[in-house]
């Protein structure tokens, strides 16, 4: 996924219904300067909200 997310520009990714994402993906996206963000919600509810704030 940070790999994509390097090749797209994207500076955050959203990990939904509390996905653990692993250490090695982790330490890559900081180094990358990707965020990652974790959450209980789903993908859903997670883009019901951004289309809100967009």
């Amino acid at each position: 996924i940070i790999a994509v997310a390097v090749m797209a520009d994207i500076s955050c990714i959203i990990i939904p219904e509390g996905i653990e994402v692993e250490e090695p993906t982790l330490k890559k996206a900081a180094q990358e300067g990707i965020e990652i963000l974790s959450t209980n919600k789903t993908a859903y509810e997670i883009a019901c909200k951004a289309e809100k704030i967009l």
